[in-house]
């Protein structure tokens, strides 16, 4: 049985997932990996290439389904996966050699529920790389799912990339966690810090060695829309609904995410045409987390960004952010 599960949803990459899959057959242990890529419903040549490289390896696998999303797609992958680890990544995106070792060595000999890592900008053709700073790779310490949220918020970490991180498939499958398909934008977020907090032990492994390729015509790089800040609010809204089976050390976690999410929606928000603003604004207080983020303050900048936010929503990013 295969040790990890890497699971790679495709739409449209093209020449990107055939360096995305040689990057991961050059991986050291790549002969104890399955790798699971799931069709999200793509119109280039992208199944065509993946059909000529799980020729030539076993251990490779394609499967089809309709376009339904890539939280459907890594869905279906969880579904098929026979792995003890999972790991999810991004068709136009690639691997250094030794990232999913350094990943699954942490995992396995630490006995962790999840392992975070870092990972660099690269650009499309692959010579600018940078890596990202995160502050709490510096510390390597194990610690419980919340222990490593609430330290994370301390320092500023508000990455929430599902590719930078490596899953213990009995933990997801033990805790029902899956993505959200009603969400298409931004389920990492809720995916993730669902995920924390029920972590009972997880560690960090400071590398880089994911490379997250920036494309001009990626759906994330294409300017802020209004279905960005919809997407935002609908994760708001499933925030909301999970804290209701929360106990209370959790929902002061959970809590500590929303301010962040919130910040991020209303910077979005913020750059609309004002006669659009105001709408958006009545959708953000509709959500009911004002009772979650009073539970959650934990000092004076909460404290202010609770206060602008019940009382002049407008106000809220430009009066804190950073």
């Amino acid at each position: 049985m295969a040790e990890i599960s890497i699971i790679i949803p495709i739409y449209n990459t093209g020449k990107y997932i055939r360096e995305c899959l040689q990057s991961v057959i050059d991986s050291v242990g790549f002969d104890m990996c399955e790798v699971i890529l799931i069709d999200d419903g793509s119109t280039d040549d992208s199944v065509e290439i993946v059909k000529k490289t799980a020729g030539v390896y076993p251990n490779i696998a394609l499967y089809q389904f309709a376009n339904a999303g890539p939280s459907s797609a890594r869905n279906h992958g969880m579904e098929l996966a026979a792995g003890k680890y999972i790991y999810f990544l991004d068709s136009d995106d690639y691997l250094e050699r030794d990232y999913l070792d350094k990943l699954y060595h942490a995992i396995e000999e630490n006995q962790c529920d999840m392992v975070f890592a870092g990972f660099s900008k690269a650009s499309e053709d692959r010579f600018a790389i940078q890596p990202v700073s995160r502050p709490i790779l510096n510390e390597t310490q194990i610690m419980s799912g919340i222990g490593y949220l609430n330290r994370r918020m301390d320092l500023g970490d508000w990455e929430n990339r599902v590719w930078s991180m490596m899953f213990r498939r009995d933990f997801l499958l033990e805790n029902h966690l899956c993505f959200d398909t009603e969400v298409f934008l931004y389920e990492d977020v809720l995916l993730i810090n669902q995920a924390l907090l029920y972590a009972k032990r997880i560690c960090s492994v400071p590398t880089y060695g994911y490379q997250y390729r920036f494309r001009k015509e990626s759906l994330v790089q294409g300017g802020v829309k209004e279905k960005d800040i919809e997407e935002c609010i609908k994760v708001l809204q499933c925030f909301r609904t999970l804290c209701l089976e929360l106990n209370q050390q959790q929902q002061k976690a959970l809590g500590r995410v929303l301010f962040e999410h919130i910040s991020m929606t209303l910077y979005y928000i913020g750059i609309l045409k004002p006669d659009r603003k105001k709408e958006y604004y009545r959708q953000l207080q509709q959500t009911e987390i004002l009772r979650i983020l009073r539970k959650s303050i934990t000092g004076k900048r909460e404290w202010m960004k609770y206060l602008i936010f019940r009382y002049a929503i407008g106000m809220y990013y430009m009066l804190v952010k950073k």
